[in-house]
């Protein structure tokens, strides 16, 4: 049954298609907010920036679309996680370089380079 049957049949079985205008209305409203809120919160704020710090740890983080690698850099003042690729040979102790690129709710760190201490 295509959705346009659906909706056809639902609105016959339930005799109020403002009840169903209000819906999809509804829910236009709460996407359009979220999407709006999502693009503002992840707005550019400046340049991008290089941050040195010595790897720490390696770990693995789960997200939905599976599991990857990540490091754990200290850069004097603070601890970032960023994403370790496997093609990079980063070793505990080594040195470094992040991209920090600020954002309206923080800033997004992603890793340069690694070079050996």
């Amino acid at each position: 049954m295509r959705f346009s049957d659906r909706l056809r049949l639902w609105t016959m079985l339930n005799q109020s298609p403002i009840a169903l205008t209000v819906i999809l209305l509804c829910a236009a409203c709460g996407a359009s907010i979220l999407v709006g809120g999502m693009l503002w919160a992840f707005q550019e704020q400046g340049p991008s920036t290089q941050i040195e710090g010595v790897v720490e740890s390696f770990g693995m983080e789960e997200r939905d679309q599976g599991s990857y690698r990540v490091m754990v850099v200290h850069t004097g003042e603070d601890r970032i996680t960023v994403r370790a690729p496997v093609r990079r040979s980063c070793h505990i102790g080594d040195r470094a370089v992040l991209a920090q690129k600020p954002i309206r709710a923080g800033a997004i760190h992603s890793l340069k380079s690694c070079h050996p201490a």
